[in-house]
C-alpha cells in the first residue's frame, strides 16, 4: 500500500543499553502502530554481548546503529536524531526503550503540531506499565526560585484532576519528558539535539526550555497513550545513579535557565533540600544514610568541578570526600540555620525601624 504523500514522515529514535528484552517489547508495540509514514532508528549504546545484532535480526526494517560505547541518553539520542534528520524526517520522536505504545499514539502527537507553527514539541500521556491506569506524566513545570528550590523542586511532573484524564485536546505544558517527545525536525536542527553535558536526566527540561527561548511552545496530547516501566535502565526511579545525575545536573540547569545572577543561590537551596532529605529520610541503618549524603556531596563536587557528561568514578577522591565532609554535614546545617535565624531577626528589626513614625522636627 503506497504511503500518503501528504502525511508527514516521522522517525522514532530508541536508545538501547543492556535492555534487549525491553527494546524488543517496545519495537513489537511500534510494529502495530497505525501511522502510515513511520521509520525507526535504534542506537545501541555499547551493550554487553551482541544486542545490536540481535535487534537487527529481529527487526530488519529498523535502522540499528552500534555506538560502540555508552553515550548516555543524550549522546545515544543525538546519534539517532542525526540519522533521522539525514533521512528527511519531518518529525523526530525520542522514545524510551522501556515503553509500550498504543497503536494510535502517534496521530494525536502529529495533529497537535500540524498547522500550529508556534508549537515545536508534543508529548504523550504516560502511564506506569505495572499500574496501567495510573498517570506518570501529563505535563511538567520548571521553577528557578529559591523558595521552590528549598523544597527540592526545580522541575516536576503535574498530574491533572481525574476529569482531565478524559481530555482530548492538546494542553500546553512547560516541559515535555524525553520519555516520549515529538519535535519538529527543523527545531531539532536549531537546538542541536540534547545537551551532551547532561548525559542523562534533566536534558529534556533543558531542551524544552531552550525551545521556549526560540519562541516555540510545547503541548501534551491526552489522546496519545504510552506505558512506561520507569527508569528500568538505571535500576529504579530513585536509584543511586539517578540521584547522582539529578543532583549534579541541577546546577547546570539552574545556571543555564535561572534568572540572571540567581543560578548559584537556587542550586545551593536545592542542594540543601537534598541533603536534609538524605539526613532525615527513614532508613535501615546509619551506613545507608551516610551513603545517601555521600552520593549527594559527590554529585555536587562533580558539578562545581565541571565534571559533566558520563560519570567518571574517582574512588580515592570520593572516599576522602566522604570521610571528610559527611560527618560535618549536621554541623554545617546547624551553622546555616543559626545564620538564617540571625538574618531573619536583623531583617525584622530593620523593617520595624522603617515603619517607626518619625519624631517631631524642630523649626529652623
Amino acid at each position: 500500500m503506497p504511503e500518503p504523500a501528504a502525511v508527514p514522515r516521522v522517525c522514532v529514535v530508541l536508545v538501547n543499553w543492556n535492555g534487549l528484552e525491553d527494546t524488543l517489547e517496545c519495537l513489537a508495540s511500534l510494529a502495530k502502530v497505525t501511522y502510515p509514514r513511520l521509520s525507526v532508528v535504534v542506537v545501541d549504546n555499547g551493550s554487553r554481548g551482541d544486542e545490536a545484532g540481535a535487534l537487527g535480526r529481529e527487526y530488519p526494517e529498523a535502522v540499528v546503529v552500534a555506538a560502540g560505547a555508552n553515550l548516555g541518553f543524550t549522546g545515544g539520542n543525538n546519534l539517532g536524531i542525526e540519522r533521522a534528520l539525514a533521512s528527511g524526517a519531518d518529525y523526530v520522536l525520542c522514545l524510551n526503550n522501556d515503553t509500550v505504545v498504543d497503536p494510535g499514539f502517534l496521530e494525536p502527537l502529529v495533529a497537535a503540531l500540524e498547522g500550529q507553527p508556534q508549537r515545536g514539541i508534543a508529548g504523550s500521556y504516560i502511564f506506569y506499565q505495572d499500574r496501567p491506569d495510573e498517570l506518570w506524566y501529563s505535563g511538567a513545570s520548571a521553577s528557578f526560585d529559591v523558595a521552590s528550590a528549598r523544597q527540592g523542586r526545580i522541575a516536576w511532573h503535574e498530574l491533572p484532576p481525574a476529569g482531565r484524564l478524559r481530555a482530548r485536546e492538546p494542553l500546553e505544558t512547560e516541559v515535555v519528558t524525553g520519555c516520549a517527545l515529538l519535535a519538529r525536525a527543523d527545531l531539532m536542527r536549531r537546538l542541536g539535539g540534547f545537551d551532551d553535558r547532561y548525559f542523562a536526566y534533566l536534558e529534556d527540561v533543558d531542551l524544552s526550555l531552550r525551545a521556549r527561548r526560540l519562541g516555540f511552545t510545547s503541548v501534551v496530547a491526552p489522546a496519545s497513550r504510552v506505558w512506561h516501566k520507569v527508569s528500568a535502565a538505571s535500576g529504579g526511579e530513585m536509584s543511586a545513579g539517578v540521584r547522582y545525575y539529578l543532583v549534579r545536573n541541577t546546577r547546570l540547569l539552574a545556571r543555564t535557565h535561572a534568572p540572571a545572577g540567581t543560578g548559584e543561590a537556587v542550586y545551593r537551596a536545592y542542594l540543601g533540600a537534598v541533603l536534609r532529605d538524605a539526613l532525615g529520610r527513614p532508613c535501615a541503618s546509619g551506613s545507608e544514610r551516610r551513603r545517601r549524603v555521600q552520593a549527594a556531596l559527590i554529585a555536587a563536587w562533580s558539578a562545581y568541578a565541571g565534571r559533566y557528561g558520563r560519570r567518571q568514578d574517582r574512588p580515592l577522591a570520593e572516599r576522602i570526600l566522604g570521610a571528610c565532609l559527611v560527618p560535618a554535614v549536621p554541623a554545617l546545617f546547624f551553622a546555616l540555620r543559626v545564620q538564617w535565624l540571625l538574618q531573619a531577626r536583623l531583617a525584622r528589626r530593620l523593617h520595624s525601624r522603617e515603619l517607626r513614625p518619625a519624631g517631631p522636627q524642630g523649626s529652623g
